[in-house]
């Protein structure tokens, strides 16, 4: 990844990370990525969850190490931007 586009993510994209649910689309496809905890106010156990065509699926998770959900996410959610998505965080 660029220095650039890496700015780019941690600008525009990673608020959506730390918010809790991003929404990326492109045309009229939909794609949701959400990192979820398992307690409200602590940062583990934590979960990516990518929703796509009305599907879920648990990309990562971790138990141990604080951080390393939203660090997936937003390299998720860089690729997604990549391949022509527009990403924002949910409201």
């Amino acid at each position: 990844m660029s220095p650039r586009f890496a700015a780019f993510v941690l600008l525009f994209v990673a608020p959506g990370v730390l918010a809790g649910t991003t929404i990326c689309t492109r045309n009229r496809e939909e794609r949701r990525v959400e990192v979820a905890y398992a307690e409200a106010g602590k940062k583990l156990p934590c979960s990516v969850k990518y929703h796509r065509g009305g599907t879920v699926k648990t990309l990562w998770g971790a138990t141990s190490k604080e951080g390393f959900c939203e660090e997936k996410a937003t390299g998720f959610l860089g690729r997604l931007v990549e391949s022509g998505f527009h990403c924002e965080d949910a409201p």
